[in-house]
């Protein structure tokens, strides 16, 4: 039952780097489009919120039933979880920005937006590599 849950939280981490892949894409396909840009971006946002949340909730459920104390991964993990959660916000308050600037620079919200995401990939990817 635990590598059952195991493995779910591990699927629904594959889950959200498939949503930041794609999410790269959003700047790229929308740039001369505000309305569909600010409009995919927050769908990606809810889309990544929805994600953090059944990862950190598989990541309780499996601690709470393997009977497992706090250890340095799972700190680790919860360290990382907030650093994305960050990131997200931080993603919305460029975009909010950008919604309310006079001067739309979409190269600059590209190159923000990417950036943020790129991290994001950054930051989870070792733990990929890690356990797997």
């Amino acid at each position: 039952m635990i590598a059952q849950m195991i493995g779910y939280h591990a699927m629904t981490v594959y889950l959200y780097i498939f949503v930041l892949l794609a999410s790269l894409a959003i700047p790229l396909v929308w740039i001369e489009k505000p309305f569909k840009l600010i409009r995919g971006s927050r769908i990606a946002a809810l889309v990544n919120y929805t994600l953090l949340t059944m990862i950190a909730f598989d990541g309780l459920v499996v601690m709470v039933l393997s009977s497992r104390g706090w250890s340095i991964n799972m700190i680790l993990m919860v360290v990382t979880l907030v650093v994305l959660i960050a990131g997200e916000i931080l993603k919305g308050y460029k975009l909010k920005r950008f919604v309310l600037s006079e001067a739309k620079d979409f190269k600059a919200y590209q190159g923000r937006y990417m950036a943020i995401v790129v991290a994001q990939l950054l930051i989870i990817l070792p733990f990929i590599f890690i356990y797997n």
